[in-house]
């Protein structure tokens, strides 16, 4: 009893002060003197250098990734002892910008990068998580092809030894535009705590019986089944005390109940009111869709086969032969809830959606969860097409397909029929998405005619068997111009996946006045165990909960965004899923215990979420208490 009690102790603990310490470092300024600044090998960017600060201006050419690459005079940089790079970049353009930076080794390969949505005439601060996990590998391991992004913080610690170059560089995936920014500071912070370096020939097995890294400790850390219950038990205890939504005003969609009503439609549809966008729930209040996704326990497997090594004690199957694949995740479910667990799972994860603030489960959900009808949900259908459209170059791992040809009208012809025999006419769905980040780039110049073929084929199988839901759009990332304007006149919202401390709108310069919804975004970060912090890295847990929050007030004070969803509920399994990803970016571990910065974080913005987006300056409603606007 006494171990239950320090454990729901120390849990409470965290989430009172996950924001009440400050962050300290000490740091060392870059000179640029001591530096060799060139552009990025593209005629139509100029570089101009007073010794201050570097000034990037690009005329909008044909390329599509203009910046400045830094190299040092002589040698190579050694930065094993920093744990961070950050650079201060000035936006000079007339919209907001995305600025990227990476740092490189030895045949320049970049094993470190980070960026950030920079809004015009505006300043932002980009870190770079460098040499900053609790742990580290003299030298780079051998993981094999498919584990590339297991290495502990890049290329091991030798890797930050001899770092030969940084480039700062503007992302523009559409049609490039003009454009100019500068980069004023550039600092390093040095490690707060000493680094535990393993040789290699140490560092086998790594992975523990419930899933953990071995070689580090943490905040939370499990250790024995006793410590696991205990902390089992606070987050119970937790979520039977707080009970409801800490959504202000809410009523059982999530919607804003104590708001401005509109007209009841019985089905999401999206208004303009007072120059914002926003979802109409089906009983008539404004609703902002805070959303996560990828839910689908267990997450996701890791392999075993091959890699004995890896694990400290090898899971059985029931006649004693060693699984293939095994998710630690369901593992711990089991010592949760028994071998029957998914069911008590179900009910813990919608429970533990609702407290949170949470009010819609996003894409990649499972049946068992949205068939409940206790959250809004999205549906998807997912990669639409067997064929694939004839492209410039290969294509990534999501081709678009052959829009042209009968085959792909036929296919999606039966998803969208088969989607409806389960979502027709359900309050409950806020809209439907088709497909996920298909590689338009590839395309070339037949991008703008596929893409107008490709939304007007899909909106018209989605009103004939889906008419009363959304079209959601294809969750966009990286699209040439033509791509974001017919997503703009067929979908219903138009999403994108965005990756930033900060959300830029992308939309903005082809089609101003179109709702959008991010479809992904996450922060990760590499102090609780995890190699990979994602992609947007952090220094710890606390800073995860506070770009968490920031990234949130951004959307909800963005006129045209309607929601934004997180991916995902789960940490990745240490030893990587299918494509080797295994990155601390879930609200919960791999032991099944919560994150209470990130869940306290959550909790304080969905408290304010609807008063903050209904206001003119984002501080205070302007709705009496009949609910009738002002």
């Amino acid at each position: 009893m006494r171990a239950i009690i320090c454990r729901m102790c120390k849990y409470f603990f965290f989430l009172l002060s996950a924001f009440a310490v400050g962050e300290c470092f000490a740091s060392v300024s870059l000179d640029f003197h001591e530096a060799e600044c060139t552009h990025t090998a593209r005629a139509d960017t100029r570089i101009f250098d007073d010794g201050r600060l570097l000034a990037v201006r690009c005329s909008g050419g044909g390329y599509g990734w203009p910046g400045v690459e830094i190299r040092p005079r002589n040698g190579a940089w050694d930065w094993t002892r920093f744990a961070e790079l950050h650079i201060t970049v000035s936006n000079h353009s007339a919209t907001a910008e995305k600025i990227m930076v990476g740092v490189g080794g030895t045949g320049e390969k970049i094993f470190a990068y980070q960026g950030s949505g920079v809004p015009a005439h505006s300043v932002r601060s980009i870190r770079v998580p460098l040499n900053d996990a609790p742990c580290m590998t003299e030298e780079a391991l051998d993981w094999g092809e498919d584990m590339k992004s297991m290495l502990p913080s890049g290329g091991g610690r030798a890797g930050f030894s001899s770092v030969t170059i940084v480039t700062v560089y503007n992302e523009q995936p559409g049609t490039p535009h003009p454009l100019a920014f500068t980069v004023q500071k550039m600092r390093l912070v040095q490690r707060t705590a000493e680094q535990r370096v393993i040789a290699a020939g140490s560092f086998f097995p790594f992975v523990d019986t419930y899933g953990q890294f071995i070689h580090a400790e943490w905040p939370g850390k499990i250790h024995t089944p006793d410590e696991l219950a205990a902390d089992w038990a606070a987050e119970d205890a937790f979520l039977n005390r707080e009970a409801a939504s800490p959504i202000s005003g809410a009523n059982i969609y999530g919607g804003w109940a104590a708001g401005p009503k509109r007209r009841a439609s019985g089905f999401f549809r999206v208004e303009k009111i007072n120059g914002k966008w926003w979802f109409v729930d089906p009983a008539g209040s404004l609703f902002f869709s805070l959303g996560v996704g990828s839910i689908l326990p267990p997450n996701q497997t890791t392999r075993i086969a091959g890699r004995d090594k890896f694990f400290a004690a090898l899971p059985r199957n029931a006649d004693g032969t060693i699984p293939s694949h095994m998710s630690f995740t369901e593992r711990n479910l089991v010592r949760r809830f028994g071998s029957s667990w998914q069911s008590a799972f179900d009910e813990l994860i919608l429970k533990r959606c609702r407290i949170w603030g949470f009010n819609t489960l996003g894409c990649w959900c499972a049946r068992s969860l949205t068939d409940r009808r206790r959250l809004p949900y999205t549906a998807t259908i997912d990669r639409s097409s067997s064929t694939r459209l004839a492209t410039e170059r290969k294509p990534g791992p999501r081709p678009v397909p052959d829009v042209f040809s009968k085959i792909f009208l036929a296919e999606l012809t039966e998803q969208v029929e088969r989607l409806a025999r389960v979502v027709k006419d359900d309050p409950w769905c806020l809209g439907v998405f088709v497909d996920n980040e298909l590689d338009w780039q590839a395309c070339g110049a037949a991008a703008g005619p596929a893409a107008e073929k490709y939304y007007a084929t899909v909106r018209k199988l989605l009103k004939r068997s889906l008419p009363n839901h959304l079209y959601l759009g294809s969750r966009l990332h990286q699209a040439p111009e033509a791509v974001w304007r017919a997503a703009a006149r067929h979908c219903d919202v138009v999403s994108s996946n965005i990756y930033l401390f900060e959300p830029v709108d992308d939309l903005k310069r082809y089609a101003p006045d179109k709702p959008l919804l991010i479809g992904e975004f996450h922060f990760g970060a590499k102090d609780r165990g995890r190699f990979g912090g994602g992609l947007v890295t952090v220094h710890d847990q606390k800073a995860r909960g506070v770009a968490l929050r920031r990234y949130i007030e951004a959307c909800l004070d963005n006129p045209r965004y309607v929601g934004c969803h997180y991916f995902q509920l789960q940490d990745q399994e240490i030893t990587g899923r299918f494509d080797g990803e295994n990155w601390n970016i879930g609200f919960v571990s791999v032991c099944e215990t919560p994150y209470p910065e990130m869940v306290s974080s959550l909790q304080d913005v969905a408290r304010g979420m609807y008063a903050r987006r209904w206001a003119a300056d984002g501080k205070q409603s302007t709705v009496n208490k009949g609910g009738n606007e002002k």
